[in-house]
Protein backbone atom coordinates (compact mmCIF):
# COMPACT_ATOMS: atom_id res chain seq x y z
CA UNK A 1 0.00 0.00 0.00
CA UNK A 2 1.28 3.42 -0.95
CA UNK A 3 1.21 6.32 1.43
CA UNK A 4 1.67 9.89 0.28
CA UNK A 5 4.70 10.28 2.55
CA UNK A 6 6.28 6.92 1.72
CA UNK A 7 9.44 6.68 -0.41
CA UNK A 8 7.53 4.64 -3.02
CA UNK A 9 5.15 7.55 -3.58
CA UNK A 10 7.97 9.78 -4.80
CA UNK A 11 8.76 7.31 -7.60
CA UNK A 12 5.22 7.45 -8.93
CA UNK A 13 4.20 10.11 -11.49
CA UNK A 14 2.76 13.30 -9.98
CA UNK A 15 -0.71 12.78 -8.62
CA UNK A 16 -3.58 14.27 -10.67
CA UNK A 17 -5.92 16.28 -8.56
CA UNK A 18 -9.47 15.26 -9.46
CA UNK A 19 -11.55 18.39 -9.50
CA UNK A 20 -15.16 18.57 -10.49
CA UNK A 21 -15.70 20.49 -13.71
CA UNK A 22 -18.24 22.73 -12.02
CA UNK A 23 -15.86 23.52 -9.17
CA UNK A 24 -13.08 24.40 -11.61
CA UNK A 25 -15.43 26.62 -13.60
CA UNK A 26 -16.73 28.40 -10.52
CA UNK A 27 -13.29 28.99 -9.09
CA UNK A 28 -10.94 30.26 -11.82
CA UNK A 29 -8.17 30.77 -9.24
CA UNK A 30 -8.18 27.08 -8.31
CA UNK A 31 -4.65 25.73 -8.51
CA UNK A 32 -4.68 22.42 -10.32
CA UNK A 33 -1.85 20.00 -9.64
CA UNK A 34 -1.74 18.43 -13.10
CA UNK A 35 0.89 17.01 -15.30
CA UNK A 36 1.76 19.70 -17.88
CA UNK A 37 0.49 17.61 -20.80
CA UNK A 38 -2.92 17.19 -19.14
CA UNK A 39 -3.51 20.91 -18.50
CA UNK A 40 -4.59 21.74 -22.12
CA UNK A 41 -6.98 18.76 -22.13
CA UNK A 42 -8.69 19.96 -18.96
CA UNK A 43 -8.89 23.54 -20.25
CA UNK A 44 -10.47 22.29 -23.49
CA UNK A 45 -12.97 20.21 -21.50
CA UNK A 46 -13.81 23.24 -19.35
CA UNK A 47 -14.39 25.34 -22.49
CA UNK A 48 -16.65 22.66 -24.03
CA UNK A 49 -18.61 22.25 -20.82
CA UNK A 50 -18.99 26.01 -20.52
CA UNK A 51 -20.36 26.13 -24.08
CA UNK A 52 -22.82 23.39 -23.22
CA UNK A 53 -24.04 25.42 -20.26
CA UNK A 54 -24.56 28.51 -22.42
CA UNK A 55 -28.07 28.80 -23.81
CA UNK A 56 -28.15 27.47 -27.36
CA UNK A 57 -30.74 29.44 -29.38
CA UNK A 58 -31.98 26.32 -31.16
CA UNK A 59 -32.33 24.41 -27.90
CA UNK A 60 -34.14 27.38 -26.37
CA UNK A 61 -36.78 27.41 -29.14
CA UNK A 62 -37.11 23.62 -29.02
CA UNK A 63 -37.66 23.78 -25.27
CA UNK A 64 -40.49 26.24 -25.87
CA UNK A 65 -42.07 24.42 -28.80
CA UNK A 66 -40.69 20.91 -28.51
CA UNK A 67 -43.95 19.09 -28.16
CA UNK A 68 -46.49 18.00 -30.70
CA UNK A 69 -49.41 20.12 -29.60
CA UNK A 70 -47.66 23.48 -29.20
CA UNK A 71 -46.59 23.49 -32.83
CA UNK A 72 -50.06 22.48 -33.99
CA UNK A 73 -51.77 25.10 -31.80
CA UNK A 74 -49.51 27.76 -33.30
CA UNK A 75 -50.28 26.44 -36.78
CA UNK A 76 -53.99 26.95 -36.19
CA UNK A 77 -53.50 30.41 -34.72
CA UNK A 78 -51.70 31.52 -37.88
CA UNK A 79 -55.16 31.37 -39.47
CA UNK A 80 -56.43 34.02 -37.07
CA UNK A 81 -58.04 34.26 -33.65
CA UNK A 82 -59.62 31.10 -32.27
CA UNK A 83 -61.78 30.16 -29.35
CA UNK A 84 -61.04 27.05 -27.31
CA UNK A 85 -63.75 24.92 -28.90
CA UNK A 86 -62.52 25.89 -32.39
CA UNK A 87 -59.01 24.72 -31.50
CA UNK A 88 -60.39 21.49 -30.07
CA UNK A 89 -62.25 20.85 -33.34
CA UNK A 90 -59.19 21.67 -35.45
CA UNK A 91 -56.87 19.42 -33.42
CA UNK A 92 -58.45 15.95 -33.22
CA UNK A 93 -56.96 13.92 -30.41
CA UNK A 94 -56.05 16.76 -28.07
CA UNK A 95 -57.81 16.81 -24.73
CA UNK A 96 -59.26 19.98 -23.24
CA UNK A 97 -56.74 19.75 -20.39
CA UNK A 98 -53.76 19.42 -22.73
CA UNK A 99 -54.97 22.25 -24.94
CA UNK A 100 -55.39 24.50 -21.91
CA UNK A 101 -51.90 23.61 -20.67
CA UNK A 102 -50.31 24.33 -24.05
CA UNK A 103 -52.17 27.62 -24.46
CA UNK A 104 -51.10 28.71 -20.98
CA UNK A 105 -47.47 27.77 -21.70
CA UNK A 106 -47.49 29.64 -25.01
CA UNK A 107 -49.09 32.60 -23.27
CA UNK A 108 -46.43 32.52 -20.54
CA UNK A 109 -43.71 32.54 -23.22
CA UNK A 110 -45.33 35.56 -24.86
CA UNK A 111 -46.25 33.75 -28.07
CA UNK A 112 -50.03 33.71 -27.57
CA UNK A 113 -52.38 36.34 -26.24
CA UNK A 114 -55.59 35.43 -24.41
CA UNK A 115 -58.47 37.89 -24.54
CA UNK A 116 -61.37 37.44 -22.14
CA UNK A 117 -64.60 39.19 -23.02
CA UNK A 118 -66.95 40.22 -20.23
CA UNK A 119 -69.97 38.37 -21.57
CA UNK A 120 -72.25 35.72 -20.23
CA UNK A 121 -71.17 33.05 -20.89
CA UNK A 122 -67.57 34.32 -20.88
CA UNK A 123 -65.85 34.28 -24.24
CA UNK A 124 -62.11 33.69 -24.56
CA UNK A 125 -60.14 34.10 -27.77
CA UNK A 126 -56.54 33.27 -28.46
CA UNK A 127 -54.30 34.97 -30.99
CA UNK A 128 -50.64 35.15 -31.83
CA UNK A 129 -48.56 38.00 -30.48
CA UNK A 130 -45.94 39.68 -32.64
CA UNK A 131 -43.38 37.42 -30.97
CA UNK A 132 -45.50 34.38 -31.88
CA UNK A 133 -45.71 35.52 -35.50
CA UNK A 134 -41.90 35.48 -35.72
CA UNK A 135 -41.96 31.67 -35.89
CA UNK A 136 -44.06 31.72 -39.10
CA UNK A 137 -41.14 31.50 -41.57
CA UNK A 138 -39.69 28.51 -39.72
CA UNK A 139 -43.00 26.70 -39.62
CA UNK A 140 -43.65 27.53 -43.30
CA UNK A 141 -40.27 25.98 -44.12
CA UNK A 142 -41.24 22.87 -42.12
CA UNK A 143 -44.49 22.74 -44.07
CA UNK A 144 -42.62 22.99 -47.37
CA UNK A 145 -40.12 20.27 -46.46
CA UNK A 146 -42.91 18.02 -45.18
CA UNK A 147 -44.82 18.44 -48.45
CA UNK A 148 -41.69 17.55 -50.44
CA UNK A 149 -40.94 14.51 -48.31
CA UNK A 150 -44.53 13.32 -48.57
CA UNK A 151 -44.33 13.96 -52.31
CA UNK A 152 -47.70 15.65 -52.39
CA UNK A 153 -49.07 18.98 -53.43
CA UNK A 154 -49.07 21.52 -50.63
CA UNK A 155 -52.27 21.51 -48.63
CA UNK A 156 -54.22 24.59 -47.71
CA UNK A 157 -52.51 25.61 -44.52
CA UNK A 158 -52.70 28.70 -42.32
CA UNK A 159 -48.90 28.86 -42.53
CA UNK A 160 -49.12 29.82 -46.18
CA UNK A 161 -51.03 32.91 -45.18
CA UNK A 162 -49.96 35.86 -43.12
CA UNK A 163 -52.72 37.62 -41.27
CA UNK A 164 -52.00 41.29 -40.83
CA UNK A 165 -54.47 43.47 -38.95
CA UNK A 166 -54.20 46.37 -41.38
CA UNK A 167 -54.37 44.60 -44.73
CA UNK A 168 -56.15 41.32 -43.98
CA UNK A 169 -54.84 38.03 -45.29
CA UNK A 170 -51.87 37.81 -47.63
CA UNK A 171 -51.21 34.49 -49.38
CA UNK A 172 -47.54 33.51 -49.45
CA UNK A 173 -47.36 30.18 -51.24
Amino acid sequence: MFCCNSPEASTKPPRILRVGILEAMLNPNLQLDLQPELQPKLEAKLDRDHCLEAQCPIQFVLDLLGNKWSILVLRELFGGDHRTHELLSALPGISTKTLTQRLRELEAYGLVERRIYAEIPPRVEYSLTSKGQQIQPVMAALHQVGSQWLEQDPCICPLNQVVTPSSGTTVIG
